[in-house]
């Protein structure tokens, strides 16, 4: 998905149900890269995203079948990987 203007990189977002009849949700996938298939299961939460019209949700990264993002080196608890450097 392409988001308003001034932005221009492509965002990747999927479309979730929550119940088999619910109306589909657009959800954004933060961080880089993931895994998902057509019947994995995400955890969501409510949050505007600026630049993307009509997405009002975020998936959490490593809850169920999202996976952490693995090569961060800074702001890793939003990404869902806590790793201790020495």
């Amino acid at each position: 998905m392409a988001p308003k203007k001034p932005n221009s990189a492509n965002r990747r977002i999927i479309k979730s149900r929550l119940t088999q009849w619910s109306v589909p949700y657009t959800v954004k996938i933060k961080g880089e890269g993931h895994s998902l298939q057509q019947h994995s299961n995400i955890l969501i939460h409510r949050a505007k995203i600026k630049d993307l019209i009509g997405v009002s949700s975020v998936a959490v990264r490593g809850k169920y079948d999202l996976a952490g993002v693995f090569n961060r080196k800074t702001a890793r608890s939003v990404y869902g990987l806590k790793i201790k450097t020495t």
